[in-house]
């Protein structure tokens, strides 16, 4: 008997080792893939010779990016509304809120200028955030945006999903929030970076709207998770005219070595197939460039050089050179005063048609060693900044989550659904992986029942209920733990329902893309 489970325990120690083995030979031979097609992204540039070339690979590179995040939306109105002013120093604060897509509102913050010193209309610059749970609140971000509106800038600041005001996900704020939701798009055709994208350019129609904003002269700048979308938005919307990412453009393979894929957004299917690499996203702009580094930075300055000087080789043939430029300051990753301050000397460059200041590195450099957060205008604090009675777009009435525009995708709107999903966080500490769904396994078990069977009992009995009131036959939906249930009920009645669609369990690990819409 001791040999047979030690024989056993032998085969499943052999059986771990082989798997964690196969782990690593296929991430080593997916990197390998990976880096060989970002360095091909690159050389596709070196080919390009001439302005016509250039102009043509741009405007292939812009559709196959929009195709590959599942393309956008339609324009539905805005319904923008000021909820309230607050007066400052040298500019008021203006809380927005407008809806992206019908039902799926944005908290946005908007930084006017004194109209007695800077008379509008104003050139107008959108600040994306970066990852900070606090979204537009984060005082690093306020901070660049009343810089700019004391130097007749209107500067305008809005929450992402799954920070700030707009909290709506299970998984949590920030990444976790981002990669729910990117794995459930998926499913759907669509994507993380599409959802942000569109926020981002309904927040430059909303600016555009503005009778005191001149629509012709549109900024975008943000660092880290904002550098992203800064890259993305100069990438696709041809309406800006300057861009100033921060502390995110370096290399794909580079990144990828250091640390790993970054979250949803960032990861776009099918985008090194196309070329469409970080060189890509700033040859693409149709606006002037300006790349900000940090050399500290774990988005490594080493793939950030390489990369503009893809960028700098490819301008240089085609006359464009003046379009592009960088800054790299000390220190780690993160917006600095260095970086913000940059970044807005090439907005005045750019959209007030001021001469180059002549600043350089080091100058930049030596105001991050003057600044001091405790004496700046950092704008509001937290809880100043909401735009919402109670701090949750979720509670407006009406409200849709991400999830359920997902929905709506995966089932047409209009068309009867029965919905099942975890809506609600973890709600004790305990061992697992601190779902509701598992708290509520656990709770089940020791009465002699599982979770499965209970769910299941709870699908069908909500279908029948609707059946006998005479309603259509739904389609089922569900997401997470109730897909196992959701489709024994579709085994066991499957008279009951029209159809029965998956989300997923909210992780990238089995999600397919549908590539049909």
């Amino acid at each position: 008997m001791s040999l047979n489970v030690k024989g056993i325990v032998v085969c499943a120690g052999l059986a771990l080792a082989l798997g964690l083995r196969a782990a690593e030979t296929e991430y080593r031979r997916l990197f390998a893939e990976l880096s060989a097609a970002d360095r091909a992204a690159d050389a596709a540039w070196e080919s390009v010779k001439t302005p016509e070339e250039f102009q043509a690979r741009r405007a292939a590179l812009r559709a196959r990016l929009i195709e590959a995040v599942g393309g956008f939306p339609a324009r539905t109105p805005l319904r923008a509304d000021v909820r309230a002013t607050v007066p400052r120093d040298g500019y008021r604060i203006e809380k927005i809120l407008f809806e992206s897509r019908p039902n799926f509102h944005v908290t946005a913050l908007a930084f006017v200028p004194d109209a007695a010193k800077f008379p509008p209309p104003y050139p107008a610059v959108l600040v994306t955030c970066g990852h900070a749970s606090e979204g537009k609140a984060s005082r690093g971000y306020q901070r660049a945006c009343v810089m700019g509106a004391q130097e007749g800038f209107l500067m305008m600041i809005y929450d992402p999903i799954d920070q700030g005001e707009r909290l709506m996900s299970t998984a949590g704020a920030c990444c976790d929030g981002h990669n729910q939701l990117g794995s459930k798009a998926l499913r759907v055709g669509l994507s993380a970076a599409q959802f942000r994208l569109w926020d981002g350019i309904r927040a430059l129609d909303y600016l555009q709207s503005r009778p005191d904003v001149k629509g012709d002269r549109l900024g975008v700048m943000g660092n880290s998770g904002g550098g992203t979308m800064t890259s993305l938005l100069m990438a696709v919307d041809p309406r800006l005219k300057a861009a100033a990412p921060s502390c995110y453009i370096s290399s794909i393979r580079k990144v990828v070595g250091a640390i790993g894929p970054q979250d949803a957004e960032q990861c776009i299917y099918g985008q090194l197939k196309h070329g469409i690499n970080h060189a890509a996203l700033v040859l693409m702009a149709d606006a002037a460039v300006r790349c900000q580094f940090s050399d500290n930075d774990f988005f490594p300055l080493e793939g950030a050089l390489e990369t503009f000087g893809v960028v700098q080789r490819t301008a240089s043939r085609v006359g464009l050179a003046a379009r592009f430029s960088r800054t790299v300051v000390p220190g780690p990753h993160g917006w600095k005063e260095s970086s913000r301050r940059s970044s807005l000397d090439w907005m005045r460059q750019w959209l007030m048609d001021e001469p180059p200041n002549g600043r350089t590195d080091a100058d930049y450099a030596a105001l991050d060693r003057t600044f001091d957060s405790t004496q700046a205008d950092q704008g509001l604090p937290l809880m100043e900044t909401r735009v919402t009675p109670d701090g949750k777009v979720v509670n407006l009435p009406g409200e849709r989550t991400a999830s359920d525009v997902l929905v709506d995708e995966l089932v047409g709107e209009g068309t009867p659904r029965l919905v099942f999903r975890e809506t609600e966080p973890p709600r004790h500490r305990f061992y697992g992986d601190k779902s509701p769904a598992e708290e509520n396994a656990l709770l089940a078990q020791m009465l002699g029942r599982d979770l499965v069977t209970m769910r299941t009992d709870e699908i069908l009995s909500q279908a029948r209920a609707l059946v006998a009131q005479g309603a259509p036959r739904p389609v089922l939906v569900a997401e997470d733990a109730w897909v196992r249930p959701a489709e024994r009920a579709i085994a066991e009645a499957p008279e009951l329902f029209a159809g029965f669609k998956s989300l997923g369990d909210g992780t990238f690990r089995s999600a397919i893309r549908r590539e049909a819409r």
